[in-house]
């Protein structure tokens, strides 16, 4: 084939490449957003979920990335990415069928908690073999380019970022269009087919005259499989595995098989704060919300107790504020004392939309459809009493109405004489080690802001607190009189009060649970920075269930989130600070000439851009439970963070696929002042997210708050995109590798440390240490690549 043939066949070779690596960064970002939402909800919406996700999927391009870079010496490009992208398109279905049946697989019973090692591994099983595929098609789109754009350096470059430019693609459209109008098995199924279908047409385009028939034969296989996913999805057959699968996670919510005492799923969708389910069962509605119980109706008969407590904690009643979700029979009990006035605040119109479509007779609408506390902090208003009605802090969208920011923004909205009140699992004989800690990480905060607390020895227990010491009373008979002083509805009896002296208000249970709680090392309060109330109830429910299992006279076992509870900041420094103190002593051993030069600097140039991803992974996450604490939801947002970090790789890429490459001691000057720059943005993003959640409530500071957070992930991502090209660049340099090879290893060392980053700041650090602590971690390993690389110049005598 003579240069006139070969052009316009390098041309579609080029253009079908492109094509593929804008479908596989849609899917990749689609793919990712799913497994975020579906793992979330088998621990009931936690956001710990977050890491163990993003450490299995970038540990799975790991794997994947250096995997196929040293198959591609073997093995022809067009077999390796056919096979991993059919592999791809089978792991997206199957795995979303696993994830919605895994509680009966896994023998797990209904309500209970799946333990953190299984929870890991269904998570690597799942999202790691996810990312694997992904990993792979990067180097295997890269060797099916070959020298389409050039040399391997550039082929990595122009892949590199048009994935990117397809990841930021695919998280606005999976925001705004797909997740509103696509069930999840519809956008997985019509992404894998237009990805077999890129890769099909990329194969047939590739020029190799010894494999041109193999190729189109890998061709004409991908792209009938694509086709073949399209015809099932116009056959409704995603529609009904998705409404299969639902049920089946129906059931699994309930212990008995026998359909008969089952609830009827008579509503179940997705909304932009989680996931909605309805059942009924005996004309009683239960409500469930990420999978977990929210509320029941009817059930005044069990909140009434709570509720005339309160009102009769408040030495004036006159305006009430409620904070919640189904609202309306705590509104409607609030609302039999005369002259009082009720406002109560929802965060999600859907759940109300749900409940009015299905209960009868219908619940009126709350006063405000808004994040409680954008309401708060934005309200000119004072109560008297404010009722939270939010749960237990199950995840980190909870654990934020129990931190002392929140506590202070109520502070300041309750009269001198005004008292908060809200429930808690609390002990219901004896107060484990767990639930004393859960208990105090909220027992610290309130006690900070407010001068008096009241905490009953119950369970639930109810918490009081209020402005002014001695407004607080334990004392039944005058509860009793503050209760008939605000003319209480006469079907409630106060003397209901007297029963309780010997009960949850008895004063030496009371004494004893205060003093329990007090006792508590200070530091573990929760705040919005350190969410630790949430990581602390899943401890709770976990290390419960291993004593039940091993019963009253069995081993005592420590659960796994038990032995994450004891590391310490002391002990994360000196873990960062060993690997540190190995990649310099192998830079240093390089510059002393006893290896041979030429592959002096790739050491060095790996443990930069390793550390580069944990940074960069680790203030993501920071950044991902920032943007959920200021803004009040996450959930839909995923893949618009996820995009918006791409859109910083895709500019970073683009920057130096723009420019020539430069010489090896400015790539290498470069590259060690990107490392500066992550330093400093280690330090700097807690103090601007502080800064964030200091400003003034309204419209233009939530818009304002929600850009910001944008632009400082794009920011964190621009600084990996603009590392990977330098970095490959400099592996490459000796023209020694292959571009599957280079492609490979670049791709798995920025992967595995965001592996490491994931895990490591999403499930440990952040909850327990906070976000500056952690910060401050990976801030230490971005200094130790800084000297490494330092060594590793010396080496190359640049």
């Amino acid at each position: 084939m003579d240069e006139q043939e070969a052009a316009p066949v390098a041309r579609w070779q080029g253009l079908f490449t492109l094509l593929f690596a804008l479908t596989l960064g849609a899917t990749s970002v689609a793919a990712q957003s799913i497994w975020v939402r579906e793992l979330s909800l088998l621990w009931f919406g936690s956001e710990l979920s977050w890491g163990m996700t993003l450490s299995a999927w970038l540990a799975g391009v790991a794997l994947g990335a250096a995997g196929c870079g040293l198959l591609s010496r073997r093995i022809r490009p067009a077999v390796l990415a056919t096979a991993f992208a059919l592999a791809l398109a089978g792991t997206l279905g199957g795995g979303l069928w696993l994830l919605r049946s895994v509680r009966s697989l896994l023998g797990t019973q209904p309500g209970e908690l799946i333990p953190t090692g299984q929870m890991l591994a269904l998570t690597a099983a799942v999202a790691g073999t996810t990312g694997l595929w992904v990993g792979a098609l990067f180097p295997a789109g890269c060797a099916l380019a070959g020298r389409a754009f050039g040399a391997a350096r550039r082929t990595i470059g122009v892949f590199f970022l048009t994935e990117a430019l397809g990841t930021l693609a695919g998280g606005v459209a999976f925001t705004m269009w797909w997740v509103e109008r696509m069930d999840a098995f519809a956008i997985s199924a019509m992404l894998s087919a237009a990805l077999l279908a890129m890769v099909g047409a990329a194969a047939a385009a590739r020029r190799d005259r010894r494999a041109q028939w193999l190729n189109l034969c890998c061709g004409l296989l991908a792209v009938l499989a694509g086709a073949a996913l399209v015809v099932e999805v116009v056959r409704g057959t995603s529609d009904r595995l998705e409404r299969a699968s639902q049920q089946r996670r129906w059931a699994d919510l309930f212990p008995s098989a026998d359909e008969a005492n089952t609830p009827r799923h008579l509503a179940g969708l997705e909304s932009r704060f989680g996931r909605i389910d309805l059942g009924e069962l005996r004309s009683q509605w239960t409500l469930y919300l990420n999978c977990r119980p929210a509320a029941t109706f009817p059930n005044r008969s069990a909140l009434a107790p709570w509720v005339h407590l309160a009102a009769s904690q408040c030495p004036r009643l006159r305006r009430v504020l409620i904070i919640g979700q189904a609202t309306a029979e705590l509104a409607a009990l609030c609302r039999r004392y005369p002259g009082v006035v009720v406002e109560s605040v929802e965060l999600d119109p859907k759940v109300h939309q749900v409940l009015a479509a299905h209960l009868r007779p219908a619940p009126p609408a709350p006063s405000h459809f808004a994040d409680g506390r954008h309401f708060i902090k934005a309200s000119a208003r004072r109560y008297d009493l404010i009722l939270l009605a939010v749960g237990d802090p199950t995840s980190i969208a909870t654990a934020r109405f129990y931190s002392r920011e929140f506590f202070r923004e109520v502070a300041a909205r309750l009269t001198a004489e005004g008292v908060l009140a809200f429930a808690l699992a609390g002990p219901a004989g004896k107060l484990s080690p767990q639930l004393r800690e859960y208990l105090g990480s909220i027992y610290q905060p309130l006690r900070e802001v407010f001068a008096d607390t009241l905490w009953t020895w119950s369970d639930p227990t109810y918490v009081f607190a209020a402005r002014r010491r001695g407004v607080l009373t334990a004392n039944p008979e005058e509860l009793v009189a503050r209760y008939k002083g605000h003319n209480g509805p006469g079907e409630f009896d106060p003397d209901y009060f007297l029963g309780w002296r010997e009960d949850m208000l008895q004063p030496r249970r009371l004494r004893r649970l205060r003093a329990m709680l007090a006792s508590l090392p200070p530091g573990s309060a929760n705040t919005d920075a350190r969410p630790i109330a949430s990581f602390l109830h899943l401890l709770r429910e976990e290390q419960t269930l291993l004593s039940l299992e091993a019963g009253p006279a069995g081993p005592k076992r420590t659960s796994l989130l038990g032995l994450f509870q004891r590391v310490r900041l002391p002990h994360a420094l000196a873990a960062m600070g060993a690997i540190g103190v190995l990649a310099c002593l192998a830079a240093s051993w390089q510059r002393r000439g006893r290896v041979p030069t030429a592959g002096v600097a790739r050491p060095a140039v790996l443990f930069s851009l390793a550390t580069t991803g944990l940074a960069a992974i680790a203030l993501e996450i920071v950044l991902l439970a920032a943007f959920q604490n200021l803004y009040g939801l996450v959930y839909s947002h995923i893949a618009l963070i996820v995009a918006a970090y791409m859109a910083g790789v895709a500019l970073g890429s683009f920057v130096h696929s723009r420019r020539r490459f430069p010489s090896q001691q400015g790539a290498w000057r470069r590259l060690i002042l990107l490392d500066v720059a992550l330093l400093l943005a280690c330090g700097a993003v807690p103090a601007l997210v502080q800064a964030l959640g200091a400003m003034p409530a309204g419209p233009t500071a939530l818009l304002a708050t929600e850009w910001v957070i944008l632009v400082m992930v794009a920011g964190v991502g621009l600084l990996g995109g603009l590392a990977v090209p330098l970095a490959a660049g400099l592996y490459g340099a000796e023209g020694s590798a292959s571009t599957g090879r280079v492609a490979g290893a670049v791709d798995a060392a920025d992967c595995l440390g965001g592996a490491v980053g994931g895990l490591t700041c999403g499930l440990i650090l952040l909850p327990l240490l906070g976000a500056a602590a952690a910060c401050a971690v990976y801030a230490l390993g971005k200094l130790a690549a800084i000297i490494a690389l330092m060594l590793g110049r010396r080496g190359e005598a640049l």
